[in-house]
């Protein structure tokens, strides 16, 4: 379950009305029907993690109102000590995807509200049907960033994969 949801929910609630959207990793253990804390809230935007295929990872937590999935393990700049770039996976490297597409639509329409700009990614993000939970969003820049500005969307072509075996775990 999603303790706390009393306590801390009315402060993400509150950020939101400020225009702050909370982007939350969902979690990286594997579980169908369960976010981690506190992207469970419903005031958090909560984001799972696909691989460079667009499929759902394996570690990613999905659950139906899971807000959007985006790409992770993303080769990205990083502290000279470690080297001059390193990859970013999990949850957590979806994360701030999700806050780039916030950031751009910000950019773009700049009195979007964050229903707007969340509703706006949710229904130009791919739709992604996992084992279990269906009807996942897979965030669509280009798409998204098309809609705000009012210009016709691209067409593209459509991601289809289908499940061939199922493993009992």
């Amino acid at each position: 379950g999603c303790h706390d949801r009393e306590e801390k929910d009315p402060d993400f609630s509150a950020m939101r009305a400020l225009g702050v959207v909370p982007v939350v990793a969902s979690g990286n253990d594997g579980r169908l029907n369960y976010m981690n804390y506190a992207a469970c809230l419903d005031n958090t935007v909560s984001v799972g993690w696909v691989n460079e295929f667009g499929i759902v990872h394996i570690q990613s937590n999905v659950e139906e109102n899971l807000t959007f999935l985006a790409p992770s393990d993303l080769t990205a700049a990083t502290i000279p000590d470690n080297g001059l770039y390193e990859t970013f996976g999990g949850t957590s490297g979806a994360a701030p995807v999700v806050g780039a597409l916030i950031a751009i639509g910000r950019q773009i329409k700049p009195n979007a509200t964050v229903d707007e700009l969340i509703a706006t990614g949710r229904s130009t993000g791919r739709l992604i049907d996992d084992y279990e939970v269906k009807d996942l969003r897979l965030v669509d820049f280009l798409a998204f960033s098309q809609t705000l500005a009012g210009l016709p969307v691209s067409a593209q072509d459509e991601l289809t994969y289908e499940i061939d075996a199922v493993t009992s775990l």
